[in-house]
């Protein structure tokens, strides 16, 4: 990533996907994901999916609304998100994050964790997303 892009962001400059984050950092990924360019959403999106195995930081994630700003990152328009070049959609980062925050498969998931995905809207915005 370039230097650049962290100007605005310097808390998500060294983070990686495995690395324990100190409650700033946490909150500097939900602003990035909210507010940030589309490729800073993606990357707050993928970090974002580490965080949802542990169900503390789940927790407050979900509580603080991250459900819905994947959500909206997700509607966004293939126009603003796929990348001209490779022709890979970060909307795809979104929709592995839901699966995350979902639990799935995984030994974590449950119907109550899966629910509150659903609840929080993602079926229909994951099929038009499969549309386009």
């Amino acid at each position: 990533d370039p230097p650049a892009f962290f100007q605005r962001y310097p808390s998500c400059a060294v983070v990686t996907a495995k690395e324990p984050l100190p409650r700033g950092g946490v909150l500097a990924l939900v602003e990035l994901l909210r507010s940030g360019p589309v490729q800073g959403k993606a990357r707050a999106a993928h970090v974002l999916s580490s965080k949802a195995a542990h169900l503390g930081e789940r927790k407050e994630l979900v509580e603080q609304g991250v459900l819905k700003d994947l959500l909206a990152f997700a509607s966004l328009p293939p126009s603003e998100t796929v990348n001209e070049k490779t022709g890979f959609d970060l909307r795809v980062r979104a929709a592995e994050a839901l699966a995350y925050f979902a639990g799935g498969l995984m030994d974590w998931g449950t119907k109550q964790t899966q629910q509150e995905v659903a609840d929080a809207g993602a079926l229909p915005v994951l099929i038009e997303m499969l549309k386009t």
